[in-house]
């Protein structure tokens, strides 16, 4: 447990409680300092009635009392090693199901690979989606695929399980492989209801709040999108097109930041909400509302945490759009193009770590490149 909750601390500022390759560096960090604080270790006095009846010396020199210490750190060590496989292979499935699919699809369909071959297609942008990087082959990341849902629901499925909701996608692996007829249950028992692995895999509270949670913001977010544009930057597409952008950008705002519509043509109001979204984007709030659940004073928790998002860091994100603002002030005054909400839009993108930009006319990347 001290293991644990070590290094989950110390991964707490970097934001990378959602992605997968971090965790495996993580568990086999835990399972060496396991190994190592227990191999012949003593363990501690206690004054256990049933050693005084055998006529024996409490703790140190009870066999029993060690022979089960020894069988409970074999059983740990074998859940850790369960869990390092199962998310190895949770890692390896998604991403090679999903580069498959895209592989075959871009294949049959010559008019969207815009010279660019299928299997680099695929595999490019499989693991840039599923490790939250947002990168994209295309000059227009993904404008060119605003009507095509089979590549919009996939890449929102690889951002969605490698990042947002992993510790869902975890714990439905972990319960899966207890369920499997010809493998042990013992370790992913423990494993599901051990508080010792819960810097990753939630437990079932948790993780019910955690869904909850990234359902509510979908549903908000892309309800924005479609009631405040609508008529604007959505009004040439059909009905069904405009559903799939919403929520492939939406998926986007919150982690990514691919972007399958031009986001400086969003109305203000709709750019103020992404802009919510995107700062929301920097605290993982369905894990630390949960474990509100378990803390000390919940309503002493959460008013910390209101009070950190609310307050504390928002004078950090001032102080960097003052920082660029008095840096840029001749381009202020004298370019039309380089606004307030612009610079604001980008340090707010930056600070969640989504990575999306308003641009700039005639360049075809970030805002933010055109800045000194």
């Amino acid at each position: 447990r001290r293991a644990w909750t070590d290094q989950d601390q110390a991964r707490q500022g970097q934001d990378s409680w959602g992605q997968v390759f971090n965790m495996l560096p993580l568990l086999y960090t835990i399972r060496r300092h396991i190994l190592k604080t227990h191999k012949d270790s003593p363990l501690p006095r206690g004054s256990n009635t049933d050693d005084r009846v055998q006529g024996q010396r409490p703790g140190v020199n009870n066999p029993t009392r060690r022979a089960q210490r020894c069988n409970d750190i074999k059983l740990i060590v074998r859940a850790l090693d369960r869990l390092f496989i199962i998310v190895s292979v949770y890692y390896v499935t998604i991403c090679l199901v999903c580069f498959i699919m895209l592989t075959i699809y871009m294949a049959a369909n010559p008019d969207l690979q815009r010279g660019i071959h299928p299997a680099w297609f695929a595999v490019f942008h499989v693991f840039t989606a599923f490790n939250d990087a947002g990168l994209s082959l295309y000059s227009d990341n993904f404008i060119g695929f605003v009507g095509d849902w089979f590549i919009c629901l996939v890449i929102s499925f690889l951002i969605v399980t490698g990042y947002t909701a992993f510790p869902i996608g975890l714990r439905f692996s972990v319960w899966l492989s207890s369920h499997i007829p010809w493998i042990d249950p013992l370790p992913s028992q423990l494993l599901l209801h051990s508080p010792v692995f819960a810097g990753h895999l939630l437990p079932a509270l948790e993780t019910k709040i955690l869904l909850i949670v990234l359902a509510i913001l979908t549903i908000l977010g892309t309800g924005q999108i479609l009631i405040l544009d609508w008529n604007k930057v959505l009004a040439p597409y059909p009905v069904r097109t405009k559903l799939i952008a919403a929520f492939f950008n939406d998926i986007n705002t919150r982690t990514s930041g691919f972007n399958s519509i031009n986001f400086a043509e969003l109305k203000i109001s709709s750019i103020l909400c992404v802009m919510v979204l995107m700062y929301i984007a920097a605290y993982p709030i369905g894990v630390r509302v949960s474990r509100a659940l378990n803390a000390p004073s919940n309503a002493a928790y959460i008013g910390q945490y209101i009070k950190q998002v609310l307050f504390t860091s928002q004078y950090f994100v001032l102080a960097c759009f003052l920082a660029i603002c008095i840096a840029e002030d001749d381009r202020f005054q004298n370019d039309p193009n380089f606004t307030f909400l612009g610079v604001l839009f980008e340090v707010v993108s930056a600070f969640g770590t989504v990575g999306l930009t308003l641009g700039y006319p005639g360049i075809p990347y970030a805002f933010s490149a055109e800045w000194s």
